[in-house]
């Protein structure tokens, strides 16, 4: 997958580099307008990540930064799917031991909640440290 990024900051062989979010509602016709579900999806958001610069690229250079697919649908699938396959496996879990349904659907929130929890605690653990970018060409040099 690539995008379009900015540096804003170069450290050794790793640049900060910082890119609008892109979203579904890229291909909306009231996309330009601003809709209600573009601005909650956050469209108009900024994202900032970690590259790795093996082209050289400077502070404020326009770049375009690739990552591998499969480590996007990965970190879509721990996002969205592991939550609610987790919510739905621990509903069921609680039934088999024997729980009232009141304690299933608690258990089952409880754990869909943990999910979250442990996802924001990897994320800051692991996922921060590394890059999973890579700076692979300069399209436009800082002026």
């Amino acid at each position: 997958m690539r995008t379009k990024a900015t540096v804003k900051e170069i450290s050794g062989s790793l640049a900060i580099v910082e890119s609008e979010r892109l979203s579904a509602c890229e291909g909306c016709h009231k996309h330009d307008e601003g809709c209600s579900v573009c601005s909650l999806m956050g469209s108009n958001r900024k994202i900032t990540a970690r590259a790795f610069n093996r082209v050289g690229a400077e502070v404020g250079d326009v770049v375009e930064i690739e990552t591998e697919t499969k480590k996007v649908l990965f970190y879509a699938m721990l996002v969205f799917l592991l939550p609610v396959v987790l919510m739905i496996g621990i509903y069921f879990f609680a039934s088999w031991l024997g729980g009232s349904q009141s304690v299933c659907i608690l258990s089952a929130f409880g754990g869909f909640a943990a999910v979250f929890l442990a996802l924001w605690f990897y994320s800051g653990r692991r996922i921060s440290r590394r890059y999973d970018a890579e700076i692979v060409s300069v399209l436009k040099k800082k002026e």
